[in-house]
């Protein structure tokens, strides 16, 4: 699975698609393959992927309620 950088961040095949519940839920999928004992990716590399999703989820979280607030 490729890792998420920055310019994986933005573009149409980016995760700027993806809303920020869509987001949250994403990294849940990623903690619960970290415990799946038939998963065969790195748990550091699941970890820093699921830290990753949910830092994107509470950035664009905060990017809604600061245009709402305007």
């Amino acid at each position: 699975m490729p890792k998420i950088s920055k310019g994986r961040l933005d573009g149409t095949n980016g995760m700027s698609k993806f809303t920020a519940s869509e987001l949250h839920s994403m990294a849940d999928e990623h903690l619960q393959m970290i415990s799946d004992p038939n998963c065969q990716d790195d748990n550091r590399w699941l970890t820093r992927r699921e830290r990753s999703l949910r830092s994107l989820a509470i950035k664009k979280e905060k990017s809604i309620e600061h245009k709402n607030r305007q």
